[in-house]
């Protein structure tokens, strides 16, 4: 398990000791916490619809996202439109409050964290952070979708 502070204030989001999972967090700080599907079912984390989410991360069939009273929580599949057929991306999350958990057996996911770290500004908040997480992964797909797209055009010509 990977557990991060992200900090508005300081502009910082600094990794912590996985045996520090239980510090308390002071205002204006988030916690991110990205971790297995093994780690998340031997987890004493008490996830509400926690049983859900690891049932879904088994059978994905598509993206989803589903609204609790109190908590967000999704699966997110985003499948490789390179001809090479690599192995789609999948993960899961769950929002609560100002704490992110991240579900993935892909390291892919720990990397696109690092990535995004590297751009936080003063203010930058949890839903600051997920919409970032969300554009770095649209961020490849839509310059294959725009190489396509004069392909198409070059084609219709």
């Amino acid at each position: 398990m990977k557990c991060y502070i992200l900090d508005a204030e300081s502009q910082t989001m600094k990794k912590i000791p996985s045996e520090k999972t239980g510090v308390v967090l002071q205002e204006g700080q988030v916690g991110i916490k990205i971790m297995t599907r093994e780690e998340l079912k031997k987890s004493k984390i008490s996830l509400s619809y926690k049983k859900n989410l690891l049932y879904s991360l088994e059978y994905i069939k598509y993206s989803k996202v589903e609204i609790y009273r109190g908590s967000i929580q999704g699966i997110v599949r985003i499948p490789k439109i390179a001809s090479d057929c690599e192995e789609e991306f999948v993960f899961g999350f769950h929002w609560k409050e100002n704490n992110l958990w991240l579900i993935s057996d892909n390291k892919e996911l720990v990397e696109r964290v690092n990535k995004i770290k590297e751009d936080i500004y003063q203010g930058f908040t949890l839903p600051d952070f997920v919409l970032a997480l969300f554009n770095n992964l649209i961020e490849e797909d839509a310059l294959e979708l725009q190489n396509i797209e004069d392909e198409l055009e070059q084609i219709e010509e």
